[in-house]
């Protein structure tokens, strides 16, 4: 380590900043804290115990994960671990410590397992609040500082990533409801001004709460070598979701019926309300109908993590699929490659690539990290989960949690 790292003009005393890496293979850096955030450690691939880890990042941030050592070491539960790949100034993920092995395990392998930030969210009950006519941005900004941020120090609050139109609820009562299902309400309530919303807490611990991102966060390449390469992309498509929903307040009374289709070939629905006015259930109904609007084409692919360019990819915003590069061409134009172009401008988004065509945009939905000291990989996964299923995972989350809560996990 030294103050002298490479990264002329950054940071540290002289330019520089303190640098971990490994000339060969993969280096990955895991920052160690207790649950008030004073630092303990670092570990890191190559040096040491540690083996590697395996982890997850969906819409919501970090989700879950695992540390491999090759022996016991002072991690404990409810500590904080944050990562880092390579020389990356970027946290790859920020999650709190929930399972470590028994002491006088003679295992050869002693895993460290635990969940994102946003596992709080299922830990943390808001108990009864009555919000009378209240706007979003306030019922949210009630929840940080009064329910979720004085149980979870390390969650950070950034108010450039809360992000809400300018809705008003008439009436809202929480009545000792966790603070995911406060949240996943007025995410609904939000969507139903036309856009998906995602609610989470990010790779570098900080809350978030705004639209789905629709930029394209990556242009890759079938058959390409090198980094922007993938070998292969073989797409699913499924059967166009059309829905139809019966909506009925908390007593189960109906209310209305919302549908995105007069189809014949059609799912129909039956949504029962959190404690809302009718007002606002209305719109938490429209807004489930926005989420229910998905894309049928789904994919999984394999995407190779180069050293001296690891890129954080999150499951926030869509990935580019481009055709193979033609035969005559051993790899992509020199020129140019990330610039403006026909396939768009920024970094990653374009520039002009003779006799390369678009094969499809996807929305990313999952990305699944795999990190040792010899490679690593992501296993993206592109499409996306019927809004239905997607809310059966949270639930089936929250009575995981309750259970490992109850046995004193």
């Amino acid at each position: 380590m030294s103050d002298y790292g490479s990264g002329a003009f950054t940071t540290g005393p002289y330019g520089g900043r303190k640098q971990y890496f490994s000339k060969s293979g993969i280096a990955v850096l895991i920052e160690h804290y207790d649950n008030g955030l004073g630092f303990k450690g670092l570990f890191q691939t190559g040096v040491g115990d540690f083996l590697g880890c395996n982890f997850t990042i969906d819409e919501s941030g970090p989700r879950d994960f695992i540390l491999f050592f090759s022996a016991a070491v002072n991690i404990e539960k409810k500590d904080i671990i944050k990562i880092k790949i390579f020389n990356s100034l970027d946290y790859f993920f920020t999650g709190v410590i929930r399972e470590t092995p028994i002491d006088g395990s003679t295992k050869q392998e002693y895993n460290y397992t635990g969940f994102g930030l946003t596992d709080y969210f299922v830990r943390t009950n808001a108990e009864v609040r009555n919000y009378s006519s209240k706007t979003l941005y306030y019922i949210v900004d009630d929840i940080l500082d009064h329910v979720l941020l004085p149980k979870a120090p390390a969650i950070i609050r950034n108010d450039s990533k809360i992000i809400l139109p300018d809705i008003t609820i008439t009436s809202l009562i929480t009545n000792y409801s966790q603070v995911t299902e406060v949240l996943r309400t007025l995410k609904k309530i939000a969507a139903s001004d036309g856009n998906n919303y995602v609610i989470g807490v990010d790779a570098s611990g900080e809350f978030f709460f705004k639209p789905r991102s629709q930029e394209t966060i990556v242009s890759l390449v079938v058959g390409k070598r090198g980094n922007y390469g993938i070998d292969n992309y073989e797409p699913i498509d499924e059967i166009e979701q059309r829905t139809k929903y019966f909506v009925l307040d908390k007593d189960g009374n109906y209310v209305t019926t919302i549908s995105s289709t007069e189809d014949n070939d059609i799912y129909e629905d039956k949504l029962t309300a959190p404690d809302l006015d009718n007002a606002s259930i209305i719109l938490w109904a429209q807004g489930i109908l926005t989420e229910s609007e998905i894309i049928s084409r789904s994919a999984t692919i394999n995407w190779k993590i180069e050293p001296w360019d690891p890129i954080l990819l999150v499951g926030d915003g869509n990935i580019r699929i481009m055709s193979s590069i033609p035969a005559e061409t051993t790899e992509m134009p020199e020129e140019n490659p990330y610039g403006s172009g026909v396939y768009g401008s920024g970094l990653y988004g374009g520039g002009q690539f003779t006799g390369i065509d678009i094969i499809d945009i996807l929305r990313c939905v999952e990305v699944q990290y795999s990190l040792t000291a010899a490679q690593g990989i992501r296993i993206i996964q592109l499409g996306s989960l019927p809004i239905r299923l997607e809310d059966r995972i949270e639930d089936v989350r929250k009575e995981l949690v309750d259970l490992t809560v109850s046995l004193g996990v």
